[in-house]
């Protein structure tokens, strides 16, 4: 048996889109200095917790990972899947016990994401309330049958190599093609 990891952000939804306005309308109600869209650009947006950091040190301001949920949320319509039609078709085909889900989003976000975005494809979610990234969950270290890991940046492959897992990232066209030939070869087993 293979095991299918996916990463959310990034992998199969686009959330950059809420990420910016997020932190752009946060920093607006909290700095007292100037603020553009092009200064949140140039923040590190893959690793949460250390662009709260950047931001709040950059703009004299505090962000909680709390708040910023409770914004993003506010924000939920700006996301959309990161994934075709057909790569979303070809992932309901697929056994759920083969498909899980690693994010470093908290559950309830997560929930809302995938009941909206992604409904009943994932009998496994992982999220930060569990384990935080780029810190590997126990129960997929006991893995012992296949593993392949599907992210978006550099800390996902990091993570797929802690796992020792084979890693395909969605962002690159013949990784993407040649992971999701292997999906639809996965619902004929």
């Amino acid at each position: 048996m293979t095991h299918y990891i996916f990463d959310l952000d990034g992998t199969l939804l686009n959330t950059l889109r809420a990420h910016y306005e997020t932190l752009y309308l946060l920093c607006l109600m909290k700095s007292k200095k100037k603020i553009s869209i092009s200064d949140i650009a140039l923040c590190n947006l893959p690793d949460l917790r250390k662009t709260l950091d950047a931001i709040s040190e950059q703009f004299d301001l505090s962000i909680n990972v709390g708040e910023y949920q409770t914004e993003f949320l506010k924000h939920i319509s700006k996301v959309s899947l990161n994934i075709t039609a057909k790569e979303l078709a070809i992932l309901k085909s697929i056994d759920k016990s083969n498909l899980i889900l690693f994010t470093g989003r908290d559950m309830c976000t997560t929930q809302l994401l995938l009941n909206r975005f992604l409904p009943d494809i994932f009998l496994k979610v992982i999220s930060s309330d569990q384990c935080e990234k780029p810190l590997v969950p126990t129960e997929l270290k006991k893995m012992t049958d296949l593993k392949i890991y599907i992210g978006d940046c550099r800390s996902d492959l990091e993570i797929s190599q802690k796992l020792h897992a084979t890693f395909f990232n969605i962002n690159k066209e013949v990784q993407r093609t040649e992971l999701f030939a292997k999906l639809q070869q996965e619902q004929y087993l």
